[in-house]
């Protein structure tokens, strides 16, 4: 299993409150994200989790 967190920016993105549909076209603009942590490559300290 893969977890990354992201920072995510919404300005400059379209408000989709009353869109039928999320696919991006002309006059869509999504919002901004960039990924901040990846929990894969933090070290176990010797305490791993079973898996779900």
């Amino acid at each position: 299993m893969t977890v990354l967190l992201y920072a995510a920016d919404a300005l400059g993105a379209s408000n989709t409150a009353a869109a039928d549909s999320l696919t991006e076209g002309p006059g869509m603009r999504a919002a901004r994200k960039r990924a901040i942590g990846d929990f894969d490559a933090c070290p176990t300290l010797y305490a791993p989790s079973k898996p779900p």
